[in-house]
């Protein structure tokens, strides 16, 4: 099934794949203007604050380089997370129930983020929520949960992270155009596992299946995203990935979800208990996703504005044929079911 919002320019897909009981959700946001992105004003950037000792706050200021006249919510955002928003000097922003109202001659706003500890509670990979593990100490900021915007045009993001040992860590990275994957970041101190080749490095976040093919499988997707990086983008493309493993709700059906912003891929699986196959199945969906969410990170963030159906297109067609070359013979039929 394939929905398209124009005002959210997000294509979302989503295949429920029945046949041995697997179901398999991807979210991709890819353009659909063609067209090269507008360029980054360095007037407008975003500075958000987290503390470890209160983890479930965050505080966002947001600066620009002319005074808009109001706030909006970022796309596929609901606003609900965000509250008291201000301009810098204490005057306070109206919400007309769409967006915030700005007061005038106002550039600089601040406003507080409520994050979601999902631990216990799981969340959706397919539509994330800003939120963050204690249990993996990683803070997920996706753009829809976290984001207010001024324009369609991109800037930048600074994060400071707060540990409870006094360490800081400071995060720098761009914020994308409306034409871009969506902004997704994790802030974290203690990737599960880092791998790195020439050109691009990967950070794996949270708890990843515990299968003796992962490592494997996190080189081989690496080295494919690499190449793509090389040969596909033709401009800024990532040097670092991240990669989320989130908890599954626990009413979920059995099945995969992943999805992708700028910087990051969120992913979870479930496989159903008793079944002789779910472990083939697994290699197939995970090893195919995350070539297919790698694709649109590096092609998307580097300004490949592609109509929606090139994109996914494209992005199935590369990643199945780096599922070929990694997946063992046996999975082949898995690989004809599901794609």
């Amino acid at each position: 099934m394939k929905q398209q919002s124009n005002f959210l320019r997000c294509n979302i897909v989503s295949s429920a794949l029945v046949l041995g009981l697997m179901m398999l959700s991807v979210t991709a946001c890819t353009a659909i203007k063609p067209g090269r992105l507008m360029p980054i004003s360095s007037g407008h950037s975003y500075l958000i604050m987290i503390d470890e000792t209160a983890p479930s706050n965050a505080q966002v200021r947001l600066s620009l380089a002319s005074a808009p006249v109001r706030l909006s919510i970022a796309r596929n955002g609901d606003g609900a997370a965000i509250s008291r928003v201000t301009c810098a000097d204490g005057r306070a922003a109206a919400f007309d129930g769409l967006s915030w109202v700005a007061p005038p001659d106002c550039r600089e706003f601040t406003w507080n983020v409520a994050l979601e500890g999902i631990d216990h509670t799981g969340i959706d990979a397919s539509l994330p929520v800003a939120s963050y593990s204690l249990n993996h100490r990683y803070w997920l900021l996706p753009e829809r949960g976290a984001f207010l915007r001024a324009a369609n045009s991109g800037g930048m993001v600074k994060t400071t992270l707060r540990l409870k040992g006094g360490r800081t860590i400071v995060t720098n990275l761009m914020f994308p155009s409306a034409d871009q994957p969506p902004y997704y970041a994790v802030i974290g101190s203690e990737p599960q596992q880092e791998y790195s080749s020439s050109e691009l490095r990967l950070r794996v976040f949270g708890k990843p299946p515990q299968y003796p093919w992962m490592n494997a499988l996190h080189n081989d997707v690496l080295a494919r995203w690499a190449i793509w990086r090389r040969d596909l983008s033709s401009g800024k493309a990532p040097s670092v990935i991240d990669w989320v493993w989130v908890e599954v709700p626990p009413d979920a059906v059995p099945g995969y979800s992943a999805s992708a912003g700028s910087e990051a891929i969120i992913s979870q699986i479930k496989l159903r208990p008793g079944d002789p196959d779910a472990e083939a199945k697994a290699r197939v969906v995970i090893g195919t996703s995350a070539a297919h969410e790698g694709f649109h990170t590096i092609t998307g963030a580097a300004g490949q504005a592609w109509p929606a159906w090139v994109n996914e297109s494209l992005a199935n067609h590369y990643a199945i044929t780096a599922a070929q070359a990694f997946l063992e013979p046996e999975d082949q039929k898995w690989l004809d079911v599901f794609y």
